[in-house]
């Protein structure tokens, strides 16, 4: 009757899992097709040159591919425990696509601060080398946790030195991207453009978006740091800094299930906010060239 048991409890496992796996894969195609006017009046004119045209686009429409075939490769797995080839598979996969889609993220964050800093070219190079460093990180985050056994879990064993060096690279990039945009904005509003409805709104964004992955990399890190089941959850994102990986993580155990599936909405709506964050882009750059420009003719005139 145990063996009984323990099978229907993997199953409805499987299920609860993979029926939020589905959940957030249908939240995000209702999402694209509520906001695709907005999409198709303010970003489609954009130039093709326009880095944060391409940039909205790869964010918005990686993400659900990425979605739709991280469910396909759960689904299709099934049930049971995994290969060590598998488990590597599937390891490798969320991270590439947890990383690239966190540096699309990233790359709109990176766009916003250099439209505050009207296109100063010191910026853009420091951005350019931040985003470099991120995406050359994913090889290095995928050799030295590889999974090393099998089972539901495809975990490897968590180390202090993985949470330090993980956390880091998670936090830095987030806290420079803040940090120069509210020095920015503190510097606008001395000038008289700071108040723009539309730059007031770009900084509380992007302080609520920061303060989020912020908040979830020390609490993950706490979690982790006493070995309990929840820290395995979070762990995922220090290590893929991406919500999407946790739409992926092949935990079974049914002590922290409910808290993994719930996951797959976090994802989709960071994914959602990235929409938002490049929808805000297009109306940005023009008022504050605008108005710098005024108050530098202004200050020549006086």
């Amino acid at each position: 009757m145990s063996e009984l048991n323990a099978v229907a409890r993997a199953i409805w496992e499987i299920q609860l899992v993979s029926y939020h796996e589905v959940g957030a894969l249908v939240f995000l195609m209702w999402d694209i097709m509520i906001t695709f006017a907005d999409e198709v009046q303010y970003i489609w004119p954009q130039n093709r040159r326009s880095p944060t045209k391409w940039v909205f686009l790869f964010t918005r429409y990686f993400g659900l591919l990425a979605q739709a075939r991280l469910v396909s490769i759960n689904l299709s797995l099934g049930m049971g425990t995994y290969s060590l080839d598998v488990c590597r598979m599937i390891y490798t996969s969320q991270v590439v696509f947890g990383g690239m889609l966190m540096a699309c993220i990233q790359s709109v964050l990176m766009l916003r601060v250099y439209a505050l800093y009207t296109q100063d070219h010191r910026i853009a190079f420091a951005m350019i080398a931040l985003l470099v460093a991120e995406l050359g990180f994913i090889p290095g985050a995928i050799h030295l946790t590889m999974p090393t056994s099998t089972g539901n879990m495809c975990m490897k064993p968590i180390t202090i030195f993985d949470i330090a060096l993980f956390g880091a690279s998670a936090l830095f990039p987030q806290l420079l991207v803040l940090g120069l945009t509210i020095l920015k904005f503190l510097c606008g509003i001395r000038a008289g453009w700071g108040k723009i409805p539309i730059v007031s709104r770009l900084v509380r964004d992007d302080i609520i978006l920061v303060s989020v992955i912020v908040c979830w990399v020390i609490i993950t890190a706490s979690l982790t740091s006493i070995n309990t089941i929840y820290g395995y959850i979070g762990y995922s994102y220090v290590r893929f800094r991406s919500f999407l990986a946790f739409s992926c993580c092949l935990a079974h155990r049914s002590s922290f299930l409910s808290f993994t599936s719930r996951l797959h909405l976090l994802a989709s709506c960071l994914h959602r906010l990235s929409s938002v964050l490049g929808l805000q882009l297009v109306a940005l750059h023009n008022p504050i060239r605008r108005l710098q420009s005024g108050n530098q003719h202004a200050a020549i005139g006086g």
